[in-house]
């Protein structure tokens, strides 16, 4: 048949039909489509197969190319890169804290390999830690800042004279190469990178500039709370209908703290909290005490 819409070519014996391949054209009506789709249905024998081989498994596996080939292979390059590296400083340590046990990482004392030992978090432990590092002749020890476990060990080993290097956590996650058989605690991990130079300390300033800073966020948290409890007083007293905030124009100030510590201590007549009014206010005790006069 001639090309149609509802043309169909089909094979021209019934002994085709039945062949390996076969050729069929949609029709329009039965696709949606202005274009024919030409379906090619091969099976084994037939011409389409012998001229073109299908693809088996076998084959698609050993074409394939594994995902994370390439990464596996630049780790292990850069696992035995790591190994070959020269150790620039060997007085260094590598500690991972805890909230109840340090793990710490140090040369041995003859300087053949290295040693784990694990010390308390009780201050009598810090100072046997800070003995057993200078038994070693450590001079510079490297700590994650983990929370505010840090800060103790810090601030002890800081004062028994030792170089502290605090590292942030993420510079331990991004260093490739980690081998689990010759680095399988964190402590000696923090001490082999340590000892090759390739951690950077985060900002540290003195311990008389530590407590200058402490006082100045204190007394920013304190005024910033205060602000929250004159707010809280506020909404107390007008659900009472006693209209401090209209009376006087700050709450904090001298006649309104003599308010509300007279009202904190039982006084509930209006007039009298009245006169505990300053004498420089411009309103007088009768304006005052119309806005105190709660229900």
């Amino acid at each position: 048949m001639t090309s149609g819409e509802d043309s169909v070519i089909v094979p021209k014996s019934a002994t085709a039909a039945t062949t390996p391949s076969t050729f069929v054209r949609m029709p329009l009506s039965q696709h949606g489509s202005r274009k024919a789709i030409e379906h090619w249905r091969g099976f084994r024998g037939s011409p389409l197969e012998q001229n073109q081989q299908r693809p088996t498994w076998v084959g698609v596996l050993r074409s394939y190319e594994m995902p994370g080939r390439d990464e596996i292979a630049s780790t292990g390059k850069s696992r035995r890169q790591l190994a070959s590296l020269p150790i620039i400083r060997w007085n260094v340590a590598g500690i991972d804290l805890g909230s109840e046990r340090h793990w710490v990482c140090a040369p041995t004392r003859d300087r053949s390999g290295r040693e784990v030992a694990s010390f308390g978090a009780t201050t009598a432990e810090l100072l046997r830690m800070a003995e057993w590092l200078k038994a070693r002749q450590v001079e510079s020890v490297a700590m994650e800042s983990t929370g505010v476990y840090w800060i103790a060990p810090h601030e002890v080993l800081e004062a028994q004279g030792l170089q502290l290097l605090l590292v942030d956590t993420r510079q331990l996650t991004q260093v490739p190469g980690r081998d689990k058989k010759s680095d399988p605690t964190d402590c000696e991990w923090i001490q082999r990178l340590h000892s090759c130079g390739l951690l950077r300390g985060s900002f540290r300033p003195e311990e008389a500039v530590c407590m200058l800073r402490t006082l100045v966020r204190d007394k920013a948290n304190l005024v910033a709370e205060s602000g929250d409890w004159l707010r809280r007083m506020q909404k107390s007293l007008d659900q009472m209908n006693v209209r401090v905030h209209r009376a006087v124009s700050d709450i904090d100030g001298v006649t309104g703290m003599a308010i509300l510590r007279a009202i904190a201590g039982g006084e509930r007549d209006s007039q009298k909290l009245a006169e505990l009014r300053d004498r420089r206010r411009s309103k007088t005790e009768q304006e005052i005490a119309e806005q105190l006069s709660g229900h």
